[in-house]
């Protein structure tokens, strides 16, 4: 990414934040000719913004939506055209670190109570991603389970793939029904 194009929107949106300044911009995808193509058809997006946060070298915005009622993550890097407004919103109430633990890898979803069986080498992988103040206990002399609260996204799919071998999801069942249709998707893919 362009970093002062990143510092130049991250300056303005933390000025939008301790000001209580919604923000307005036009968000945009690359395609396979690695062109921009803007979302919603170029339009503008007005949204309130309550934190920027980084993980693994990107840098992203948690704004509010009047419209959608809701909060969602936005790169910074694929911000385009932003200025802040000068009317100011109320601020809702909001935890970053809330948000964070239902936030996996800056995808959002419905935050769930994910038990996961895990070999005792992926202590300190576990801890560097859900953070220590999650409920584990040693099952073994081997293994130990954690109680994580996330949100089950694709993202969370793949870091679950990545350690095959290494971890069991024990709950929720739609966890685990995920992943034996994302095996079966790469059997039939890779069996063909």
């Amino acid at each position: 990414t362009d970093n002062d194009h990143v510092m130049q929107i991250m300056e303005l949106l933390l000025k939008a934040i301790a000001g209580a300044h919604p923000v307005e911009f036009r968000y945009y995808d690359l395609t396979v000719s690695k062109k921009k193509e803007y979302r919603r058809n170029s339009q503008i997006y007005h949204l309130n913004p309550y934190a920027v946060m980084s993980f693994e070298g990107r840098y992203y915005c948690v704004l509010w939506s009047e419209k959608h009622r809701s909060f969602a993550n936005y790169r910074i890097d694929k911000m385009e055209s932003a200025k802040v407004l000068e009317d100011t919103f109320d601020p809702l109430p909001f935890d970053p670190a809330s948000w964070r633990r239902t936030s996996f890898h800056a995808y959002r979803g419905k935050a769930q109570t994910v038990v996961i069986r895990f070999d005792l080498s992926m202590a300190n992988i576990v801890f560097d991603e859900f953070g220590d103040d999650i409920i584990i206990s040693q099952t073994d002399s081997t293994s130990f389970t954690a109680s994580i609260r996330t949100s089950v996204t694709p993202t969370l799919i793949s870091w679950l793939l990545m350690f095959t071998g290494r971890l069991t999801v024990l709950k929720p069942a739609e966890l685990i029904s995920e992943l034996l249709a994302t095996a079966q998707t790469l059997e039939k893919t890779y069996n063909n």
